[in-house]
């Protein structure tokens, strides 16, 4: 008798140290903070404004949490919605684009300008990390 083949596990990322892990969630947390901040000053502070914030964190946070790689790390190995690297960078790309220039709306030039700077030396860094989202 032979034996069924072995379930195989997706091809394993690039090991980061914690630091960079780390770093990304800061950065994750900060455009988040900048997706409340952009619809809070579109609702110019009042109650539209609260709701526009709470509504763009919470689309921001599903779209960043819903669509993964697997085995990409902080992740799972079965995410809820699996998408291809080319999709998940494209998400976490889409992200940064929209958090910064909402930031640079709102009045925070120098803060957008540190989002950004921020966003792309991490992405230089991890290069290796963005190679294999590409593979995947």
């Amino acid at each position: 008798m032979t034996e069924p083949p072995a379930a195989t596990l997706p091809e394993a990322p690039p090991a980061e140290p914690w630091s960079i892990l780390g770093m990304r969630f800061v950065l994750e947390l900060v455009g988040w903070t900048s997706f409340g901040i952009w619809g809070w000053s579109i609702g110019d502070g009042s109650l539209p404004g609260g709701f526009l914030a709470v509504s763009f964190v919470a689309v921001s946070v599903a779209a960043w949490g819903v669509f993964r790689v697997p085995n990409d790390p902080p992740g799972k190995l079965d995410p809820p919605i699996r998408v291809s690297g080319w999709a998940r960078l494209a998400v976490e790309l889409a992200f940064f684009a929209l958090a910064a220039p909402g930031l640079w709306l709102s009045g925070y030039r120098a803060a957008s300008e540190t989002l950004l700077t921020a966003v792309s030396l991490l992405y230089v860094v991890t290069w290796d990390r963005q190679r294999w989202l590409v593979q995947q």
